[in-house]
C-alpha cells in the first residue's frame, strides 16, 4: 500500500489489509482470508484458548505465504 502511495495505519488484522489493497488492485480479492485474523490476532495472547490443528496452522502458514508472494509481485522496481 505504500508502494502505491497509501497510508497505512498500523494493524494486525489482515483482512482489513487485504480489503485496503483490493480498493486498487482487484488480485487482492481473489485471496481468501478464511479466518486467518484469529491465528494472526488472537494467537499472540496466552489468555485465548486457540491452538490449531498441525494441518490448521500449515493451512494459515501457505496462506501467509500466498499472501506475501502475490504482495512482493506487485511491487515494480523501475
Amino acid at each position: 500500500m505504500i508502494y502505491n502511495g497509501f497510508d497505512v495505519q498500523k494493524t494486525h488484522d489482515i483482512i482489513a489489509l487485504l480489503t485496503q489493497c483490493s480498493n486498487f488492485d482487484t488480485i487482492f480479492e481473489t485471496i481468501d482470508p478464511l479466518d486467518i485474523n484469529s491465528y494472526a490476532v488472537q494467537g499472540r495472547y496466552p489468555d485465548t484458548n486457540l491452538m490449531p490443528t498441525k494441518e490448521e496452522a500449515e493451512g494459515y502458514y501457505q496462506l501467509a505465504l500466498q499472501i506475501k508472494s502475490l504482495a512482493t509481485e506487485r511491487i515494480i522496481f523501475s
